[in-house]
């Protein structure tokens, strides 16, 4: 967040102050983001593991993202090295999408959604190619109602399906934003800032278990991205 201030701004006084605390938080990277011990996943209700694969794209991207933020090369080293890790061990034995955690069978799959920081921030933690993996893999996945956020729900994360969109291609995104679009203007029951509903099963698209949510910012990461 900070170096999305200081690259446009082009500041770099502002963010002196907090570097000491930043540091901090680099360092435990550094300590635990290619094999993050076991944690909450983004959703809430998905059992703690350890070696989440987006948590450890979240470290990758973070530490290139100190890196440039601080000057100090040392820390962009080894973000790009934990990319590379990730693709060895977060990845089906094809390297055809992101598995939810390291390990885990090749049916495994997740929205690898943290991706849309790094194409936002030019940080280039990972190449042009693992955006092609994931945009090829999310084509056939794609619902009228929307994009499963993993293989272990029937839901989407639509906020989080739109940070996904702003990495792929131009044909997957349309096909992303339209679902978005027809569930949440024709078919959801009418809720204020919708973020979450099945996109497999009867009652797919019919109702959120989610409203009035402040991550609906999060749909508008395809246009920051793009801009």
């Amino acid at each position: 967040m900070v170096y999305a201030y200081q690259k446009p701004s082009g500041d770099i006084e502002w963010a002196k102050p907090f570097l000491p605390a930043l540091h901090r938080y680099a360092d435990y990277l550094v300590r635990h983001g290619q094999y993050p011990p076991e944690e909450r996943s983004t959703i809430d209700h998905n059992e703690s593991r350890a070696n989440q694969t987006l948590i450890a794209i979240s470290a990758s991207i973070g530490l290139k993202a100190y890196g440039a933020l601080s000057g100090m090369a040392n820390y962009t080293d080894i973000g790009n090295l934990y990319a590379s890790t990730i693709m060895d061990l977060g990845t089906d034995t094809k390297q055809a999408h992101f598995t939810s955690h390291y390990g885990r069978a090749d049916s495994s799959w997740i929205t690898s959604y943290p991706l849309a920081y790094d194409k936002l921030l030019g940080l280039d933690t990972f190449d042009e190619a693992v955006y092609e993996m994931q945009s090829t893999w999310y084509k056939d996945l794609i619902q009228p109602d929307g994009l499963q956020f993993s293989s272990d729900v029937q839901f989407t994360v639509a906020d989080l399906e739109m940070m996904a969109a702003a990495t792929c291609s131009n044909d997957v995104q349309s096909l992303i934003v339209d679902s978005l679009h027809q569930t949440t203007t024709s078919r959801i029951d009418s809720v204020p800032g919708p973020t979450r509903w099945n996109v497999t099963g009867a009652n797919s698209g019919r109702q959120s278990s989610t409203k009035a949510q402040a991550a609906v910012g999060g749909y508008w990461m395809l246009a920051a991205v793009n801009m």
